[in-house]
């Protein structure tokens, strides 16, 4: 009797303790990820991306991975992966969910070009060539292996490169110099780096309206906001591009510390009428790296003089020929104050001492 007793308490025991240890997966199930479904998930991740607030978007990131279950549900969580790592800089978290994902659904081809992606953009070539075999036949799959392989230290000769003509014709597209190739790779390997290619190309050769249309068409990213802002200058959309630096702004604060960038904002507030903000803005880039360009000294006298403070303009043009006594801008500019100034002769001096020394003398800024 006693024994049948034991037995009991000891099967009660055991039971008490397998629903307490389910118990305890639920509660630490439902503290991880609460009640919240995929979508929640995401808008959560999306948020905290939003508001750059990295560790927390990590970790809702994470928890929508665990409650992704088929092929598009993991592509939408290794999207904002892919968002975090480039806010962060580092893709060995991406790299790690793109390859969990792909060992959830080995036969997806999507998830198998993600996961080469990542691996590519960690830098791990080795593991990218180890991904590809079952999609190899793939044309885009084919374009990642090639430069897996190029990336791994594979000469341009090996035939395993000499195979794979998108790698040929796309990776290695600095050798054709062709923007439209570099438009229609941008398509075929669905990769916005190759628009920027094409943007860029057709500035160097003068094309600014294609460049234009390509940025405003393709170049919606905020990683490509400085590039855009420049594209934008040069085809004289300059709220357009004030649009793009404020974006750039107001993402990296730290950005205002950038005497470039200072420089292009006084040049597009003077040329938009905004004199107060172009003044602001030269004496930011002044402060912050004053040999960097003639350009805010000279433009700041032309404000100062406009304004009736003749000797404050003479003053900048003078600090600008003196840091900058190989740029032609300031070399003129100061001429033309001395001229003024009744000083004939020592602004034909200071003509006559630069083409003396420098006669072939870029124009830098």
């Amino acid at each position: 009797m006693e024994k049948k007793r034991f037995l009991a308490v000891i099967l009660s025991a055991v039971f008490l303790t397998g629903a307490l240890g389910a118990l305890v997966v639920y509660v630490v199930t439902t503290a991880v990820s609460g009640t919240r479904s995929l979508p929640e998930l995401l808008e959560r991740a999306d948020d905290f991306l939003s508001q750059a607030y990295l560790s927390e978007a990590d970790e809702a990131v994470s928890q929508a991975f665990d409650a992704a279950m088929t092929t598009d549900e993991l592509l939408s969580v290794l999207k904002r992966s892919l968002r975090l790592a480039e806010l962060k800089n580092d893709y060995s978290s991406f790299k790690q969910l793109a390859m969990r994902a792909f060992r959830k659904n080995p036969g997806s081809s999507e998830l198998c070009r993600v996961a080469l992606y990542a691996a590519l953009r960690d830098g791990d070539a080795a593991g990218a060539l180890s991904l590809s075999h079952g999609f190899a036949a793939l044309p885009d799959v084919q374009a990642l292996t090639g430069e897996a392989l190029f990336r791994a230290g594979t000469p341009l000769e090996d035939e395993r490169l000499q195979e794979i003509p998108l790698f040929r014709d796309y990776i290695l597209l600095d050798t054709v110099r062709d923007p439209d190739r570099f438009l229609e790779a941008a398509r075929v390997l669905q990769d916005e780096r190759f628009y920027l290619d094409a943007a860029l190309l057709f500035m160097a050769q003068g094309r600014i309206d294609d460049a234009y249309l390509t940025a405003e068409q393709h170049l919606f990213d905020e990683r490509f906001d400085e590039a855009a802002a420049m594209i934008a200058y040069d085809k004289k959309e300059y709220r357009r591009a004030l649009e793009r630096l404020s974006r750039i702004a107001a993402r990296e604060p730290e950005t205002e510390s950038r005497a470039d960038l200072s420089v292009i904002r006084g040049d597009l507030d003077l040329l938009l009428g905004r004199e107060d903000r172009a003044q602001a803005a030269y004496e930011r880039a002044i402060e912050i790296k004053p040999d960097y360009s003639a350009i805010p000294y000279i433009n700041l006298a032309w404000l100062m003089q406009e304004r009736g403070y003749t000797e404050k303009a003479f003053f900048l043009a003078g600090k600008a020929y003196e840091l900058f006594p190989r740029d032609k801008r300031a070399v003129m500019e100061f001429a033309k104050r001395l001229f003024r100034r009744g000083d004939h002769a020592r602004s034909q001096e200071v003509i006559e001492r630069y083409l003396a020394e420098w006669p072939a003398a870029d124009d830098v800024a």
